[in-house]
C-alpha cells in the first residue's frame, strides 16, 4: 500500500510546530524588532494575541530568531565573504559602533559596503548628521540590547546585513537620513525584510 503523502505543517521550517500563519507573524517580528524596537516579550505576545494567537515561550522565540540569524550567517555571508569564517572579523565593527575607532577596514567589504563614507562626527549625537542605515540599525539595537553579547553579535549582525541588502536590491540610498528614516516609518523595510525572507525560504526551508 503507498505510503500517504505527508504535508507539511509549515513550509518555512523543518520539524517546527508553528502553523504557517504563525510562522509568517514570527518572521516580522524578527525584523520589527530591529526597526520598529519591538521587544521581544512584545513579539511573544502579539503571537498570542486574537483568536488565531499562538502561544511561545520567549526562550523558544530566541531560539527561532537565533535559528534565523545562523541562517542568513551560513547562507548568505560566508559564502559571499568567507574572510567571515573567522567571526572576529566582527570585533572591529563592534569598535566602531561603540566609537573606539573611527572606521572599518575596506577589506571587510560585506559591511564596508553598507558603511563607506560614514562621518566619524556621527558618533556626537547632539550633532545632527548624516548616517548610514546599517550604522543607524546597529547602534539601535546595541542601545536595546545595553551593549551587544560578544558571542551573539554575528546573528545580530545577519539580521541588519539582511535589512541593508533588501532596501538596497529595492534601490534606496542608504546614505540619505530622509530617505532611509521614510522607509522605518512610512513605506516599512521590516514589511521589506519579510516578504523577501519568506519568498527565501519558501525554497530553501529553515
Amino acid at each position: 500500500m503507498p505510503r500517504k503523502k505527508w504535508d507539511q505543517k509549515n513550509p518555512y521550517c523543518r520539524r517546527s510546530k508553528l502553523s504557517k500563519e504563525a510562522f509568517e507573524k514570527l518572521i516580522l517580528f524578527y525584523f520589527m524588532e530591529v526597526t520598529s524596537g519591538c521587544s521581544r516579550s512584545s513579539c511573544v505576545q502579539l503571537l498570542g494575541a486574537g483568536q488565531g494567537g499562538v502561544k511561545l515561550s520567549r526562550q523558544s522565540m530566541s531560539k527561532y530568531f537565533d535559528r534565523i540569524g545562523q541562517y542568513i550567517w551560513d547562507n548568505m555571508i560566508l559564502p559571499t565573504d568567507p574572510l567571515y569564517q573567522d567571526i572576529t572579523v566582527l570585533d572591529e565593527l563592534l569598535d566602531f559602533v561603540y566609537g573606539k575607532i573611527d572606521e572599518v577596514s575596506e577589506k571587510h567589504n560585506i559591511a564596508y559596503k553598507y558603511l563607506d563614507d560614514l562621518p566619524v562626527n556621527a558618533k556626537d549625537f547632539d550633532i545632527p548628521v548624516q548616517r548610514t542605515l546599517m550604522f543607524h540599525l546597529l547602534l539601535k539595537r546595541s542601545k536595546a540590547l545595553k551593549g551587544f553579547p560578544k558571542n551573539q553579535f554575528y546573528l545580530e549582525f545577519s539580521r541588519i546585513f539582511f535589512i541593508c541588502a533588501v532596501v538596497e536590491a529595492k534601490g534606496m540610498d542608504m546614505k540619505s537620513n530622509d530617505n532611509f528614516f521614510e522607509y522605518l516609518t512610512v513605506k516599512g523595510i521590516d514589511r521589506l525584510a519579510y516578504t523577501v525572507m519568506i519568498m527565501i525560504l519558501k525554497q530553501n526551508p529553515l
